[in-house]
């Protein structure tokens, strides 16, 4: 519901009562809520936009496994948005959602690898991330996944 109160083409947006249900799901440990309310919170729909308390929501996201909350976390990292900037825990962040299937950590994953940025340069191992990526699977047991 609260997803659909953020933008709906059937209802009125209205972003405080879609807060008010992450609020909700977040109260059961439920990570995609807490990684909506980072979002909230990084984008003030629904309350004051702070960047600290986007990165402590994504950070509970990511905690409980949520690969949203991950590759959130890893662009607030990275970019030094309400938490320091450090490319280091950004990678891991990006490698770990990666891992587990993520098309968009896969491809800042192949970033770095293209960059050596963190790990080794390696354009074969970028090129294959890039292309897991836009093809949104990973497959498992390649010669690429043991380097990481």
């Amino acid at each position: 519901m609260g997803k659909i109160l953020l933008n709906s083409t059937y209802l009125k947006p209205d972003h405080e009562q879609a807060r008010s249900w992450f609020l909700i799901a977040a109260q059961a440990q439920y990570g995609p809520a807490y990684n909506m309310l980072g979002r909230c919170s990084h984008f003030g729909w629904g309350c004051d936009r702070e960047l600290s308390q986007a990165v402590s929501y994504y950070q509970k996201a990511a905690q409980l496994g949520d690969l949203w909350g991950c590759y959130n976390l890893g662009i607030m990292t990275l970019r030094g948005l309400g938490i320091q900037a450090n490319r280091a825990d950004a990678y891991l962040l990006f490698r770990k959602a990666a891992l587990q299937g993520h098309a968009k950590s896969m491809n800042l994953l192949a970033r770095f690898i293209e960059e050596g940025w963190e790990t080794p340069r390696n354009p074969q191992a970028a090129l294959e991330w890039y292309k897991r990526s836009a093809e949104g699977e990973i497959i498992e047991g390649s010669i690429i996944t043991p380097q990481l």
